[in-house]
Order: C-alpha cells, then structure tokens, then sequence
C-alpha cells in the first residue's frame, strides 16, 4: 500500500508501529513475518511522510550519512572524532563513488561507525535534510529519533545486514 501511495492514516500507522514496537515485532515473528517487516515499514511510511518535504530541501542543506560497514576490510581511512570516517578514495569499495555523487549533487557526505555519531553530526552540521543508509534496524530507529529534530530524513536500507563490506542498492 506505501509503494502504490494508498496508505490511509499513515501517521497513526507510524505510532502504532513506534509504541508497539517491540510486540509487533514478536508478533511478526511468531506469524513467519520475519522481525525486519515492523522496520520496514516504519522506514517506508517515514518516507512516504518526509519525501514531499525532503524535494524542497536546497542541495546544500542535505547530507548523507553511510555506515562504515560499506568499507573495504583493508580501507585506509581513519575515523575523525568530528566528522567520521574520511574517506581517502582508494577505490576498493563504493564509497569513493557515493561521495563523489552526493558531492557533485552538492549534498554534505558521511561515514559514520554508528548511531550516536549521527546524532552527533546532525546537531553539529544542522541540515535541513539527511539521506540516511543503514542496516533495516538501525535506520528504522535513526529515523525515528531524528524525527524529534528539524531534519527531514529519507532512509535506504542495506541490501544485506552485515557489519563487514554490506551492500546497498546504487
């Protein structure tokens, strides 16, 4: 129904899902779900909420964050206490062609170890717009903290859920 735009009262879809997380979760699970479908679908309606919004945001006002789980095992980079991995463009994994993308659509670019660390550069940074990428998990709750803030956020989850060279879809 989110991908058909036939979602009916999706804000209250939103808080049902954020109140009863954990027992809708274990409910899924329980019926075969799968626990990643209550993730799933609170990414899918954040962004279905925030998309609207998110196309009004200038460029400049956007940043994306990636996890540095796309890194390469033998990645150079070295993790900065202020803006997170700084990519030295290698070109052993994808983050070398991420970053030149969101830089040449003029979108600030991130990689970050975890959680509270884009926390820690959405207060610095102050965007009005974050692209956020994720393990499912991880970016159903990113999402729903920074949903708290000013930021309007879009998520795209991993295409697999790993800590070591995951993927996601380009």
């Amino acid at each position: 129904l989110i991908k058909k735009k036939k979602l009916i009262l999706p804000k209250l879809l939103l808080f049902t899902v954020d109140t009863f997380y954990f027992q809708l979760k274990k409910l899924a699970k329980k019926f075969y779900f799968g626990d990643n479908i209550i993730d799933l679908i609170g990414i899918d309606v954040r962004n279905h909420l925030g998309l609207e919004k998110f196309a009004k945001v200038e460029a400049e006002d956007r940043i994306v964050i990636v996890p540095q789980c796309l890194r390469h095992v033998k990645c150079p980079a070295r993790l900065d206490s202020m803006i997170g991995i700084a990519c030295k463009e290698c070109g052993l994994c994808i983050l070398k062609d991420l970053k030149a993308e969101a830089e040449k659509l003029g979108y600030g670019f991130y990689i970050v170890p975890g959680g509270r660390f884009v926390q820690r550069i959405v207060k610095t940074v102050k965007p009005k717009a974050a692209l956020g990428v994720a393990c499912i998990k991880d970016l159903n709750i990113a999402m729903h903290e920074l949903a708290g803030t000013k930021t309007v956020v879009q998520g795209v989850p991993l295409l697999k859920d790993r800590c070591v060279q995951t993927q996601v879809n380009t």
